[in-house]
């Protein structure tokens, strides 16, 4: 485990193949991570399992990410997931994002996948 990114208000943990990011700027704030060193190679499609919005890694691995209300997100590459997994499966094509905003149902459901990814994927 590595932590690429830490400063007063982010944090970015990696434990391959996950990199999740945090913050602790509140319900009513906004914040950005720029990871420079993600642990992913670089135009590597990731898959928030919270949010099941699909980036891309920049050409040398970095990722930027944004979030608002001080809401948390977890990355695992794309093809690390299946169908099977009932993670994000709407998702699994190429280059989707969820739509709509996020709700404290979706955020609780997040949190069950992540348990549910720690037991299948083996994390």
């Amino acid at each position: 485990m590595s932590f690429p990114l830490a400063s007063e208000t982010t944090l970015a943990v990696l434990k391959p193949p996950m990199l999740a990011l945090f913050t602790n700027v509140g319900a009513g704030g906004t914040t950005s991570w720029n990871v420079a060193r993600s642990g992913y190679s670089g135009n590597v499609q990731l898959i928030d399992v919270l949010s099941c919005t699909v980036v891309t890694t920049n050409s040398d691995g970095g990722l930027t990410a944004h979030t608002s209300n001080g809401l948390p997100q977890v990355y695992l590459p794309l093809s690390a997931l299946s169908a099977s997994n009932k993670i994000c499966v709407n998702n699994l094509g190429a280059g989707n994002s969820a739509s709509g905003g996020t709700t404290p149902s979706l955020v609780l459901a997040g949190l069950a996948s992540f348990a549910y990814l720690f037991r299948e994927v083996g994390l």
